[in-house]
């Protein structure tokens, strides 16, 4: 008989010891928790709308047993709650959404203009490293053509070798005939000044006879 009623009143309490689950509290101004399952209980508090509680068990009289943020268990008419959050909830779940958004959205365009930026700078590299391949290019054709024609560049150095010779020697040749010419130079002088004192002499000579001559006419007259 005992276990029969144990099995009873286990069966009664089945619908009360439900999963405890999270609820809203709907679109109403106030809500009031109290000790028991009527209004002639005990107000524990009074919740606003929007307030997150945890339910405890739900009973067959249209109440359901809550736990409060800080602890408070007590009994609100199972109407006033949600499984959604309210408007005002959403709301403001939506605008921490948008101004996540908005600052996610502010960091990618940071990382676009820095992306941007980097392009810009490979795109500089790359064109510098083209022009240094073009220049590299031209420089290895030159390469391939010097190299093609060994011959031809030995004989231009020969020649040009003979002609630095040829020009040294008709440099030699120059300063040879330069000294000759500073050497006939200084004799002309010499010979011209030894002409001019050789000519003071004679006519010296010359006007000193005339004077003897001169003397002797008058002396015998």
């Amino acid at each position: 008989m005992r276990i029969g009623v144990r099995i009873l009143l286990c069966w009664l309490l089945v619908p009360c010891a439900l999963a405890q689950d999270v609820q809203y509290v709907s679109d109403v101004l106030t809500v009031t928790v109290r000790t028991g399952q009527g209004n002639q209980y005990q107000i524990l508090r009074t919740i606003s709308t929007g307030t997150q509680v945890e339910v405890m068990e739900e009973s067959e009289t249209g109440y359901s047993r809550v736990r409060l943020r800080d602890g408070t268990q007590g009994w609100v008419l199972s109407r006033y709650l949600t499984d959604e959050p309210v408007a005002r909830e959403k709301l403001t779940a939506v605008q921490e959404r948008v101004a996540s958004l908005s600052t996610q959205n502010a960091r990618l365009r940071d990382q676009l203009q820095a992306v941007r930026e980097e392009r810009a700078n490979l795109e500089q590299q790359v064109q510098r490293a083209e022009e240094q391949r073009s220049q590299l290019a031209q420089e290895n054709s030159e390469l391939r053509d010097l190299a093609a024609r060994p011959q031809e560049i030995q004989e231009q150095n020969q020649a040009l070798q003979r002609r630095v010779a040829e020009l040294r020697e008709r440099m030699g040749l120059l300063e040879d005939q330069n000294r000759q010419l500073r050497d006939d130079r200084r004799r002309d002088w010499f010979l011209a000044g030894a002409g001019v004192l050789l000519g003071g002499i004679i006519l010296g000579v010359i006007f000193g006879r005339m004077q003897l001559r001169r003397r002797d006419t008058l002396f015998r007259s």
